[in-house]
């Protein structure tokens, strides 16, 4: 069974309302449980996304689940086997591809009922009101995210073997990485440095001043905390940009040209 990618900052902002809205107090709809699962610390931010969303849907409850980056791969496709796993889950940006086959592409509604108890004159009403919510477009996506996101989450996607294909939205991102250069001042005024580097060649200036090494040049500070590709989760995002700054053609079209 394919699941969704969505989180729910799509139920909370990212949609907008069509077609015929309706109240009623007719009893709410059934209690559905819906299984989250991600790869990131972002629990707490996600929890209180849930209440906020839960507030106005009390039959939908959601259950989050943490998984390191080492296991989420595995359990995924173990829980998929066994008909089970998660209804909407996180995975880094350059997964979504790896997965596209097992995910389901966002509809282009999504039928919604909230659930509002409002009080006059000292008696509560609960107001059940039905909606048809129309979701975010390709075009959409094109027009209000960076190109790296619609190249990240949309795809050719076909209903049926016959039927032809279209462009999909296959998951949006809960948030966007900046990388950003921290420096430590007391480390820099022990070796009177007074100002951070602006240039990379006051970077490369400054590092032989930080790096400290014993008697038997074991190091026992590093200029530089950049660590090695098995332990920094975005060193190619690092060398990349380091290379791009430094003047290096990465791209000639397709083609990769920094290795020539």
């Amino acid at each position: 069974m394919k699941r969704s990618i969505f989180g729910l900052s799509l139920l909370l902002i990212l949609i907008t309302t069509s077609g015929a809205i309706c109240k009623s107090r007719d009893t709410q709809p059934d209690a559905l449980v819906l299984d989250y699962w991600t790869v990131f610390s972002d629990t707490e931010q996600l929890n209180q996304s849930i209440l906020q969303f839960t507030a106005t849907h009390p039959y939908i409850t959601v259950r989050v689940r943490q998984l390191s980056p080492n296991e989420y791969e595995d359990e995924l496709i173990s829980s998929w086997l066994k008909g089970e796993g998660p209804d909407i889950y996180s995975l880094p940006n350059t997964h979504i591809a790896a997965f596209k086959d097992l995910i389901q592409p966002l509809q282009d509604t999504i039928d919604l009922t909230t659930v509002v108890t409002e009080k006059s004159l000292g008696t509560k009403e609960t107001i059940i009101t039905p909606q048809t919510l129309r979701t975010i477009s390709v075009q959409q996506v094109s027009s209000s995210f960076p190109q790296v996101v619609y190249d990240d989450v949309v795809y050719d996607y076909r209903e049926s073997d016959d039927a032809q294909a279209r462009e999909r939205v296959f998951g949006l991102p809960l948030s966007m990485d900046t990388l950003v250069l921290y420096y430590n001042k007391d480390m820099l005024s022990r070796v009177k440095i007074a100002l951070p580097p602006v240039t990379w060649q006051d970077f490369v200036d400054q590092v032989p001043r930080l790096t400290l090494q014993d008697v038997d040049n074991n190091l026992i500070q590093s200029g530089a905390a950049f660590g090695t590709s098995n332990n920094v989760p975005r060193s190619m995002d690092i060398v990349s940009l380091l290379m791009m700054q430094n003047g290096a053609t990465m791209t000639i079209g397709n083609r990769v040209a920094f290795a020539n």
